[in-house]
């Protein structure tokens, strides 16, 4: 799975690297064609969210889990006190909002935010980041 394949590089370059460095890992998930193991999409699909989101969800989830393996390894080598970690998104939402009543997202989820990805409102630019620094 590609997104697993690129934060084990970024591992291996980290490991092999013995100077500062500066590694920056771009996804391509969450994104269409929606390939994730089921192992990732189930736990969705349990709950009843249709097939493509459960699928779009699942990738998520496997990002959240590297970013984990990631903040372990750092850990475990020794670099978190010598290390700035950023996480951010690119762009909002690529589906729209909307809500059901018994609070699923029916689209995609903006936090109620107007817009979405290419959007000028916040719905479309706004989305998680996180900076961690010792």
């Amino acid at each position: 799975y590609c997104t697993d394949v690129w934060f084990n590089e970024a591992m291996q370059f980290m490991e092999t690297d013995e100077t500062p460095f500066f590694c920056y890992i771009s996804t391509n998930a969450p994104h269409g064609p929606f390939n994730v193991h089921e192992k990732y999409s189930a736990p969705y699909l349990q709950q009843g969210i249709p097939k493509q989101r459960a699928r779009f969800y699942g990738m998520i989830a496997n990002i959240d889990e590297n970013i984990g393996r990631l903040r372990q390894w750092l850990a475990d080598n020794n670099l978190t006190e010598n290390t700035i970690l950023i996480f951010m998104g690119d762009n909002g939402t690529a589906m729209g909002t909307g809500i059901t009543a018994d609070g699923y997202p029916t689209d995609g989820y903006n936090a109620g935010m107007r817009g979405k990805k290419t959007w000028v409102y916040d719905g479309g630019h706004r989305n998680a980041c996180f900076i961690h620094w010792p």
